[in-house]
C-alpha cells in the first residue's frame, strides 16, 4: 500500500509518496547518485511535462541518506537558473519516494526544468535539465479582421492595469490614441469608426507595464 501526503507551497501542490518495497526490480538505473561519508542519494528520475498551461514536475529516488530539501529551478536558455519553490525531502529512507508539484505560473515558450537535492551538509545533486514548451499566450486579439465597422480590441492584462491603445499605419502615421484602465483580465476595448480611419493596413499597438503587444489589421 501506497501512502500519499500533500502540501501546498506558494503555486505548488506537492504529493510525497513512498513505496512499500525496499527496491526495484524493474532495472531502472539512478540517473545521479550522490555519496559521501554520511550522505547518500539515489535520484532516479526526474521529469517535466506541459498539461494545459501548467508545468507537471516530478521525480524520484531509490535511496535518502540525511537528505534535507529540494530546489526545483527553471530557465529559459538552460543555462541561467531561478529558483522556484522549495520541498522538504525525506531525510533518511530506504525506500523509494517519489514527489510530484505543478507550476502554475510557467513562461511562454521553451523553458528549462532541473531538481537541486541539498543534504544536511549543504552538499548539492543536479538532475539532469528537461526541456518544455509551452504555447505563447495571445494577449492581443483584435476583431472582426478585416475591419468592418467598429474595431474591438481584447487584451489578457490584469484588472486596473493601465493601457495605451494606439493605431497606426504601416508608415507610422497615427489615427487613434487613448490610454484607459482596464476593469477585467480580459477586457474588451472598442474603437468607434466614427473616427473614419480610412481603408488600409493598420496596426494596433498596446502598451501596459512596460509591455508591448501588436496586433497588425485590415480595414476595408
Amino acid at each position: 500500500m501506497r501512502g500519499i501526503n500533500k502540501i501546498l507551497v506558494g503555486l505548488f501542490c506537492i504529493a510525497v509518496s513512498a513505496s512499500a518495497s525496499q527496491g526495484r526490480t524493474d532495472g531502472t538505473i539512478p540517473i545521479s547518485k550522490y555519496n559521501t561519508n554520511q550522505n547518500t542519494i539515489e535520484l532516479t528520475a526526474f521529469d517535466a511535462k506541459r498539461n494545459g498551461n501548467i508545468v507537471e514536475v516530478k521525480w524520484s529516488t531509490l535511496s535518502e541518506t540525511n537528505s534535507d530539501f529540494f530546489i526545483i529551478q527553471r530557465s529559459v536558455d538552460g543555462k541561467e537558473f531561478q529558483d522556484v519553490m522549495q520541498a522538504l525531502a525525506a531525510g533518511n529512507s530506504s525506500s523509494e519516494q517519489e514527489y510530484y508539484t505543478d507550476d502554475y505560473a510557467p513562461f511562454d515558450g521553451i523553458s528549462y526544468y532541473r531538481v537541486i537535492q541539498v543534504d544536511n551538509h549543504g552538499n548539492h545533486l543536479f538532475s539532469k535539465n528537461t526541456a518544455v514548451e509551452l504555447p505563447p499566450i495571445e494577449h492581443i486579439a483584435v476583431y472582426p479582421n478585416p475591419i468592418i465597422g467598429q474595431i474591438n480590441v481584447q487584451l489578457k492584462i490584469e484588472t486596473g492595469d493601465e493601457v495605451a491603445i494606439v493605431v497606426r499605419d504601416v508608415f507610422g502615421k497615427e489615427y487613434y490614441s487613448t490610454v484607459v484602465i482596464s476593469s477585467t483580465e480580459n477586457e474588451i476595448f472598442v474603437i468607434d469608426q466614427e473616427r473614419n480611419i480610412p481603408p488600409g493596413m493598420y496596426v494596433v499597438v498596446a502598451t501596459s507595464n512596460d509591455y508591448v503587444y501588436e496586433k497588425r489589421i485590415v480595414v476595408q
